[in-house]
């Protein structure tokens, strides 16, 4: 039942991995639909267009045929964002409340939806305005700045060739522009965002979630609303998802707690 004992809840949207041209929404979730849906939130594992070589079932054929469905940016985005919009009209979703939880390219997604304020207008589907994004969202392990090159990021084979792939583009400055970093000069309101990844994971660098909490701390943004976390021990190298079971070690009180802990409490604060 929803909050208010109606047959409604609360929903989830997940977001898989898979370096923006791979992965699906069966495999390298661990537990995470299951142990939300049984925290009373409706749960939908999603899709979204692949950049090449790879895609989902019926877009090959567009790829070859039209650059318009290539699946590079912004066209992951913008379905991400279709699916945003159909959620919310769900009628089993209680009053439109919708949150989202991305794990790597997926928590790349994650990040730039909660921060896309660009207004469509009745013209462009999906129809998408600051209002349109989810109540809250919750990034693991994402990359959020596609024109970082310090040395965290030049360690790992797989960071840049990914970007460039997916922005179709080795200019710095059009990577910078396709990351959710680059949406923050033009944002004006912040939902609540909860970013975490493993203290020694190559595929989410640091200095990544580093610059995307400098860039919303000088836009003068109160910092409870993008809650950042590397989730000990310091040799911890689990990557999206495999994180979900992870304990926090925050406090010496909550030794406890793991990851799914701190996430199903952050959806529940902003969602239930």
């Amino acid at each position: 039942m929803g909050p208010d004992g109606a047959a409604k809840w609360p929903a989830i949207v997940i977001l898989h991995i898979g370096g923006f041209k791979g992965g699906d929404f069966y495999h390298n979730l661990s537990t995470a639909p299951e142990d939300l849906r049984d925290a009373g939130f409706i749960v939908f594992v999603a899709a979204y267009p692949l950049a090449p070589p790879r895609s989902i079932t019926g877009q090959y054929a567009l790829q070859q045929s039209d650059p318009a469905h290539s699946g590079r940016y912004p066209q992951q985005t913008r379905a991400i964002e279709a699916v945003i919009d159909a959620a919310k009209h769900d009628t089993r979703v209680y009053h439109g409340l919708v949150g989202v939880l991305g794990g790597s390219a997926g928590a790349s997604h994650t990040a730039y939806i909660a921060l896309d304020v660009t207004d469509t207008g009745l013209n462009l589907w999906p129809y998408w305005n600051t209002l349109a994004r989810p109540a809250c969202v919750v990034c693991l392990s994402g990359q959020y700045d596609f024109s970082d090159r310090e040395q965290d990021v030049l360690d790992t084979q797989n960071f840049i060739p990914n970007i460039e792939n997916y922005t179709n583009s080795a200019t710095l400055y059009t990577q910078w522009s396709a990351s959710p970093v680059g949406l923050v000069p033009s944002i004006t309101s912040l939902i609540p965002m909860y970013f975490l990844r493993a203290a020694n994971d190559p595929g989410s660098p640091l200095s990544n979630q580093n610059y995307l909490w400098f860039a919303l701390t000088q836009a003068g943004y109160d910092q409870s609303l993008f809650r950042m976390w590397s989730v000990p021990p310091e040799e911890n190298a689990d990557h999206a998802f495999s994180l979900w079971p992870d304990f926090t070690h925050d406090t010496p009180d909550n030794q406890h707690l793991r990851v799914r802990d701190r996430v199903i409490d952050f959806f529940k604060q902003y969602l239930h």
